[in-house]
């Protein structure tokens, strides 16, 4: 079983340009092959995706690398954690998941064959996984109000396949809404929303991911924090040494 770190953060904090200059560095870090764009049919209705996705699979004798069988065994695997994401998918209260089913089935769907990947890959070294399962914790929680939050994140990671180690990019929260607002990149959730509310919200969702990351300090996953508005070669010199500083 290969081991990986994930890169977690807020959209704009550099997670995706950081990954991609790792990639490029010469270290002996792995990073995961992209299958073709979409090898499902996008035919149909999205309620026949969900059920076709939830059918209990056959597993054949020898291992194979096709998405549609990483996403067979991930399944069978991790039946808990996938129940938990249709619940959240299938809530008729949130107009945004209701809006937008196939393109986060398809989005999820994604990570879990990539970590599935992983998990049956024999290589010493480290994956780098940009945006995973951790990064899209508020998916897999039966229920995300807010309430006793610590104790839902640690049952939800008991059933979770968890990194060895968390790249967490901190950016100054005063500078978020800013931010957003430059990359032109505001969610459907946040169009009508003042710079003011847009800073709380953002504020409310990293207080939230702060709190994940010391649940998984708490479950032995090493975690470094980065600032994202630090030059981009140093952050890569420095997530470079903490991977290869990991047992």
């Amino acid at each position: 079983m290969a081991k990986y770190v994930e890169l977690v953060g807020k959209p704009g904090v550099g997670k995706t340009a950081t990954y991609i200059k790792l990639k490029c560095s010469k270290s002996h870090l792995i990073f995961h092959k992209n299958f073709q764009k979409n090898p499902y049919s996008i035919s149909g209705a999205i309620n026949n995706k969900i059920q076709s996705l939830r059918k209990k699979f056959h597993l054949r004798s020898h291992l194979s690398t096709t998405p549609e069988e990483l996403l067979a065994r991930f399944l069978h695997d991790n039946h808990r954690l996938a129940d938990n994401f249709w619940e959240i998918v299938l809530r008729d209260n949130d107009p945004l998941i209701k809006n937008h089913q196939f393109h986060l089935i398809n989005y999820i769907r994604k990570i879990f064959e990539k970590i599935q990947l992983i998990k049956e890959d024999l290589s010493p070294g480290h994956f780098v996984v940009d945006e995973g399962l951790i990064h899209n914790y508020k998916y897999f929680l039966p229920n995300n109000s807010g309430e006793n939050l610590d104790q839902q994140l640690t049952q939800l990671f008991h059933i979770m396949h968890l990194p060895q180690g968390i790249v967490f990019f901190h950016e100054d929260i005063s500078k978020v809404g800013d931010r957003t607002l430059t990359r032109n990149k505001i969610l459907e959730k946040d169009m009508n929303l003042s710079k003011t509310d847009l800073n709380l919200s953002r504020e409310e969702e990293i207080m939230d991911l702060i709190k994940c990351i010391q649940v998984l300090k708490e479950k032995k996953v090493e975690v470094l924090w980065v600032e994202s508005h630090e030059d981009i070669d140093y952050n890569v010199q420095k997530i470079t040494e903490f991977i290869n500083a990991l047992d």
